[in-house]
């Protein structure tokens, strides 16, 4: 996540001649007139100017440092992936300590309501983990097909 403070975006837009940030307490019919007004003045040649006005504020280092790491991280390769098949019963409640260390004793989880779900984990040469629960193998499969089209994507950037 790259961080900016509300008012330097606030003055990035002011500066330019953009009023975006109104009072709480402000009527509807003003917020409804600000934001007409921020929408007809927000032409390609001002949305640039905002641009350059705030990476001026925040500092050009700031912005560059955020773009390696993104760089970083969608050029981080798979190092694992992980498949997980999961069966999980219903729950079982308990009112106390001393219920549940009775339970633990001998315990018998009921599978009536058995429900089966798929787990794709990924671990990238970064140390990122991505994980998705899906509740069918098809899901799993589309799931799959996503990450392999997004892979090869990737792959031709680097």
């Amino acid at each position: 996540m790259f961080y900016v403070p509300k008012i330097k975006v606030i003055e990035a837009f002011s500066s330019n001649g953009l009023v975006m940030d109104y009072e709480d307490k402000s009527r509807e019919e003003d917020k409804s007139r600000l934001a007409q007004d921020f929408e007809k003045g927000f032409t390609p040649a001002v949305r640039k100017a905002v641009a350059s006005t705030l990476i001026d504020l925040i500092g050009p280092t700031a912005v560059h440092s955020y773009i390696d790491r993104v760089r970083a991280r969608l050029s981080a390769l798979p190092q694992e992936i992980r498949l997980v098949l999961r069966h999980e019963s219903a729950p079982l409640v308990f009112s106390s300590v001393m219920e549940v260390t009775h339970f633990l004793g001998q315990p018998d989880f009921q599978m009536i309501q058995h429900v089966e779900s798929y787990v794709y984990e990924m671990t990238y040469s970064d140390g990122t983990v991505f994980e998705r629960t899906v509740t069918s193998i098809e899901d799993l499969r589309t799931l799959h097909d996503q990450i392999q089209v997004l892979s090869e994507h990737v792959s031709h950037l680097s």
